[in-house]
Formats: C-alpha cells, sequence, structure tokens
C-alpha cells in the first residue's frame, strides 16, 4: 500500500491499490467490470456517514457503514471529522446531535492504483443501516411501451424512520409509441407510493431524540437504455462530479449546500485538512 501522495493540505489524496477498492464497491460501480475496470475508468461511490456532534460542534464520532477496508474507511472519516460542523439547537440552546453526512467519493487511475478523494453531498436523514434504497418496479405497461421516466420525490421521514410520500417534482417522460397520457402519470405515481411506504430511514438525532419530521428528496430514474452507451453516460457524470475533479486535480465545481438539516455542514476547502 502506498502512502498518501503529498499536496495542499495535511490528508492530501490517498492512492489505493486496485484490488482494495474492488472488494469495497464490489466490482460494479461506476461502470466497473465484475473482475478488471476498463483502462481509464474512474469508479465513483456514495456512501451515508453517520456523525455525532456536540454542542459546541465537535465531532465526536465519525462512522462509516460495513464492508469498506481500512485505507478507505480511515481515509474518508478523517475527512468528514475535518469538516465544520454547526449543531443544533432548541429554543436558541445548543444540543448535541447525529446526523448523517452523504459524501460522493472518487477514484481516479493512476500508476500503481488509484487515487481517492470525496466531497461533501449533502446531510440529514439516511436509508437505514446506510444501505441503498431498493428500486422501485417499473410500471408494466410503460415498460411494455419503451416510457421513460424522471421524477424527483419528496418524502417525509417521521421520528420512528418511516417514510410517507408528499410529491413529486421535476417530472420528466419520453418515449413510448404514443403520447404520454394521464394513465401513463397514474402509473408511476402509483408505484412510486407504494414504494415509498416500503422505506426505511435513520433519522437524524437532538439531545438523543430523533427529529420527529424531516423532508428528504430522492430522484428516481426509469430508463430502459443500457450497454455501452449507458456506460459511458455514467463514466461522463462521474469524472464531472466534484469528487472525481478534486481526485484528478481539477478545480472543483459549486459545492452542494444542505438546506434544512438538524445539523449545519459547512466542508472546508480541499486540502485545507
Amino acid at each position: 500500500m502506498r502512502g498518501e501522495q503529498e499536496g495542499n493540505g495535511m490528508l492530501g489524496k490517498k492512492v489505493i491499490l486496485l484490488g482494495a477498492l474492488l472488494a469495497a464497491l464490489g466490482g460494479t460501480q461506476a461502470g466497473v467490470a465484475s473482475d478488471k475496470p476498463e483502462d481509464g475508468a474512474v469508479m465513483r461511490f456514495h456512501v451515508n456517514v453517520r456523525v455525532d456532534v456536540d454542542a459546541a460542534g465537535k465531532p465526536t464520532l465519525v462512522e462509516m457503514p460495513e464492508g469498506y477496508p481500512a485505507p478507505v474507511r480511515d481515509f474518508v472519516t478523517r475527512r468528514v471529522a475535518s469538516w465544520q460542523y454547526l449543531p443544533a439547537s432548541r429554543d436558541g440552546v445548543p444540543q448535541s446531535a447525529t446526523t448523517y453526512v452523504r459524501v460522493d467519493a472518487c477514484a481516479v487511475p493512476v500508476e500503481g492504483g488509484y487515487r481517492l478523494d470525496v466531497d461533501f453531498d449533502g446531510n440529514g436523514p439516511r436509508a437505514a443501516g446506510g444501505q441503498p434504497l431498493p428500486s422501485p418496479r417499473y410500471p408494466h405497461e410503460a415498460d411494455m411501451r419503451g416510457v421513460e421516466a424522471e421524477l424527483t420525490v419528496i418524502v417525509n421521514i417521521d421520528g420512528q424512520g418511516h417514510a410517507s410520500f408528499e410529491r413529486f417534482e421535476n417530472e420528466a417522460f419520453h418515449g413510448g409509441n404514443t403520447r404520454i397520457n394521464a394513465g401513463t402519470r397514474k402509473a408511476f405515481e402509483t408505484e412510486l407510493r407504494q414504494w415509498v411506504q416500503t422505506l426505511r430511514f435513520d433519522p437524524e438525532r437532538v439531545a438523543g431524540q430523533p427529529v420527529p419530521k424531516s423532508e428528504v428528496s430522492i430522484p428516481v430514474l426509469f430508463s430502459q437504455s443500457g450497454g455501452r452507451a449507458e456506460w459511458e453516460a455514467r463514466q461522463a457524470e462521474a469524472k464531472a462530479s466534484n469528487a472525481c475533479r478534486l481526485a484528478s486535480g481539477s478545480p472543483p465545481a459549486l459545492e452542494p449546500v444542505a438546506l434544512n438539516p438538524a445539523v449545519k455542514v459547512t466542508p472546508r476547502p480541499a486540502g485545507d485538512g
């Protein structure tokens, strides 16, 4: 294992051996082949990290889900611990809290392995246990007709981690042999409402108590494309992300901002430790 490279800031960028990353990502994320990634391919993944913050805004626990090798866990947890946190408050009094920080991570190929870097991608509740959300079912009629859809589902999370459907935003339908009608839209809505009822989350906590209500948005894509074209599109999206730009040494784009979580997170610029 090679050590951290020299660079701006004490954390630098971590060079990870290929085998460790493949083991961590299951060999399939970001379009990676099961045994060997294509030359030049980047590996991008997201992970939700639990962060406990005291009333002064100091992280007291930074914990990744299981399944990642030690070098990846060490790098990500130290970077997340280095960010600045504004603690939650009740009646103007700061309180200890637990939030879940979504980390956008990317590994770009370099000599001897892959170089890893991460970027802040929001915080708030997370899917239960930090596991990926299950995929909704493709409405049968829409699937048969070749109708594709992109929607953002707004979901309410209660203090027990149960989800309820709130509304759709940014609906886009395309494809199919005929005009998209109200029945097609209704089929997607029915399927997604049922899907939301199955979802479970870990809510944020303030002073040891779960936040009674949170709102999250979930982008959902129903797509029938696949093969090389989809792989190339995913690679292009990954390479344009802040995390991959940071890992490759390019200037980052604008950073995402969390809107209404209990704990506010301010990631320091890349290289500030």
